[in-house]
């Protein structure tokens, strides 16, 4: 039976407004109304009320406390009585408790449980709180207590409630021992883990051994399946899903065992996993189970198997004769192979359906004798078949050998043939016939590809040749023009050269003064002079570029300094004209990389070409603009424009424009295709967007350079 024992929390709950003030004697009825509402108060909560006057052998008691004691009657009782009343085990205990209470020099409260029977005959626990109340004495005469008082309540209900309690916490215990579980709690938050001692036993640990975060847990999980768990744990802790794993723990003494964990994610307030509550079982002896259930089923697969075997051996003779047959059969009632049985004479005695179709006869002929084996072969083949039939006494068979029969209308059928012996006869035997009609029609069809392929390779290896001589010819003659070109430009410039120098003698008057015609005259002779020979300039030009003799020296050239040399060149015709001109390149840091000569005389040329076709008062506009690493150079007129089929032919040699769209012009077409090659070979380009009588945009393209 358990010992009596203070119980200071249960008797706080005990701390009743109006307790202070409870009277020598328990409320009566009849009392005034203050009196009346304690006692109804008391009685509500089923708290008794008791007081003893010191110097009185008497104990008052009111009728809840009488029946909580089993004390019967009503009114006072002595102590005795009232300590008859408390079980035998308990009575010391309540009676020091009541002396150390009315000690002056302890003072203790009074706060025991103890155990009484009631007037019913049961037995009860009993909560009984007072205290002492002390005499008002003169100051230094000894404190003595006046009265004790105090209060009795029935604690049966709580005392039974932990007793079973506790009694269901002995069966859990005893059934998780017994069936070798243990219960955890992780928390999520701090990864804190808590177990009991039976989960201790588990993990190989001593009791009280705990461990006490996941990592320790982890650690103690065998390496071959630690990935595993962690992955479940994380998943828990990120989901909020159920843990259900079955892994292997390492004892402390190396000792291997298997655990069946599963444990239950709750949430907080706000749904995020909060903890797991959960419980491990030690499943070591059923997995030995099933590792030796498994060992037994493949010892048993072996024995059936080596039975089977055994088995298969006995029937092997048996069986070989049955697929021997049939396979024969299955090759006698295939249309796919012909087969025959034949005697050394030439008779054909049996054969399949396939080897009578491909010679067209029938079942009746076979029948009737009229199939004839070497009457089939044609004459031709006699020779091949003797040799055959050597090698068929020298081995019993002889291999594949492709020959010809003929149909019954004579018709020569291709076959591949290989016959044998039947064992222990050298008169008859078997041959498979296999068509070979298919093959031979695909071996001549692919002959006469053969033909057609050196035909067209013979006509392409012609054409080739026509077209490397036409290529030299073709060659041959662009160099002679080359060349032509190249003497008869350095044959003209020569007495051009002449007239121009013979014009400044007249003109500084060494043969004697001019009149005004005369100067006139020489004027309009030095002008048809610079165009001819401008005209001729042009034309070596292009011939340098078809023979590919010109070199380029690319370097970064600004393309402002570039544009002020071309602009200085064409500033007389742009005034002659009265033509608006305004260039914009974008500050003077711009560079392309290019040949500064010959980038000059694409840009005069352009430039030249927009003052030549725009009319009087009409406005150019140079702008220039950056595109990643190209710089474009854009020339733009307000000309008579060029039809938009034409715009592609403008950078064709000798092509003009027809004067139906423009005006005459001097030259001979070459300016443009020169610019063009030009920019190509500065690594550029020169193209053109044009609209008939509103202009054109000449844009040349070439890589940017290494500002300045």
């Amino acid at each position: 039976m358990p010992t009596p024992r203070a119980a200071h929390a249960a008797g706080a709950s005990l701390d009743v407004p109006g307790a202070a003030s409870i009277p020598a004697r328990p409320p009566a009825a009849g009392a005034d109304g203050a009196g009346d509402d304690v006692r109804l108060a008391l009685a509500a909560a089923g708290i008794g009320v008791w007081a003893w006057e010191r110097g009185s052998d008497v104990l008052e008691w009111d009728a809840t406390s009488r029946a909580l004691l089993g004390l019967p009657g009503e009114g006072a009782a002595t102590p005795a009585q009232c300590l008859a009343r408390v079980h035998p085990e308990d009575r010391e205990w309540v009676r020091a408790a009541a002396r150390m209470s009315l000690d002056p020099g302890v003072a203790a409260p009074f706060d025991v449980v103890f155990r009484t029977t009631s007037l019913a005959g049961d037995e009860r626990w009993v909560h009984a709180v007072g205290r002492a109340v002390w005499a008002d004495d003169p100051p230094g005469a000894p404190r003595r207590a006046r009265r004790f008082i105090g209060t009795l309540r029935d604690d049966t209900a709580a005392r039974r409630a932990e007793r079973a309690l506790a009694e269901r916490g002995e069966r859990l215990r005893a059934a998780l021992d017994a069936s070798q579980t243990g219960t955890f709690r992780w928390d999520i938050r701090t990864n804190a883990l808590a177990w009991d001692e039976s989960l201790d036993r588990l993990f190989g640990l001593e009791p009280g051994e705990t461990v006490r975060s996941l990592e320790r847990f982890v650690a103690m999980v065998h390496p071959d399946d630690r990935a595993r768990v962690i992955e479940a744990c994380a998943r828990c802790a990120r989901e909020g899903a159920d843990f259900h794993e079955e892994f292997r723990v390492v004892w402390p003494d190396g000792t291997v065992h298997w655990l069946d964990d599963k444990g239950r994610t709750f949430r907080d307030a706000t749904g995020a996993p909060d903890y797991m509550t959960g419980a491990c079982v030690e499943v070591t002896a059923r997995r030995r189970a099933e590792q030796q259930q498994e060992r037994l089923l493949q010892a048993h697969r072996w024995a059936a198997t080596l039975a089977e075997q055994r088995l298969a051996a006995l029937e092997t003779t048996t069986d070989a004769l049955r697929l021997s047959e049939a396979r024969l059969r299955r090759i006698l009632d295939s249309g796919i192979v012909g087969v025959f049985f034949w005697t050394i004479d030439g008779g054909v005695t049996d054969a399949n359906d396939a080897f009578l179709a491909l010679l067209d006869y029938t079942r009746d002929d076979l029948a009737a004798g009229r199939i004839d084996w070497r009457s089939l072969t044609p004459e031709r083949w006699h020779a091949d078949d003797a040799a055959r039939v050597a090698e068929l006494h020298a081995t019993g068979r002889h291999g594949p050998y492709a020959k010809e029969y003929r149909a019954r209308d004579g018709t020569p059928v291709p076959v591949l043939i290989a016959s044998a012996f039947f064992d222990g006869s050298h008169e008859q035997g078997l041959a498979l016939c296999l068509d070979r009609r298919t093959e031979v029609q695909a071996l001549a069809d692919l002959q006469a590809r053969e033909r057609e392929l050196h035909a067209a390779l013979a006509d392409a290896r012609h054409a080739r040749d026509e077209a490397h001589r036409a290529r030299r010819s073709a060659e041959s003659a662009n160099e002679a023009k080359s060349a032509f070109l190249a003497t008869m430009s350095h044959e003209l410039r020569t007495p051009l050269n002449a007239i121009g120098g013979y014009v400044d003698i007249l003109e500084l008057g060494i043969r004697g003064p001019l009149t005004p015609e005369q100067l006139a005259d020489l004027t309009r002779i030095r002008r048809s002079q610079q165009h001819l020979l401008g005209l001729i300039n042009d034309v070596l030009n292009f011939a340098k570029l078809g023979a590919g003799t010109i070199r380029y020296d690319l370097r970064d050239v600004p393309v402002a300094q570039a544009l002020a040399s071309a602009e200085i060149m064409i500033a007389p015709q742009v005034a002659a004209k009265g033509l608006h001109y305004t260039a914009h390149v974008g500050g003077a840091a711009l560079a392309v990389h290019a040949d500064a000569e010959k980038l000059q005389q694409v840009l005069l040329n352009l430039l030249s070409n927009a003052v030549k076709f725009t009319d009087r008062g009409g406005a150019i506009t140079v702008e220039c603009a950056l595109d990643g690493d190209v710089v474009a150079l854009r020339v733009r007129d307000t000309g008579c424009g060029i039809p938009a089929h034409r715009c592609a032919q403008v950078f064709e040699p000798f092509v003009q424009v027809d004067r139906h769209y423009s005006r005459p012009t001097e030259g001979v077409g070459l300016g443009l295709a020169i610019s063009r090659e030009l920019a190509r070979g500065m690594h550029g380009d020169l193209t053109v967007e044009s609209e008939l009588h509103v202009g054109s945009t000449f844009t040349l393209t070439l890589p940017r350079g290494e500002s300045a």
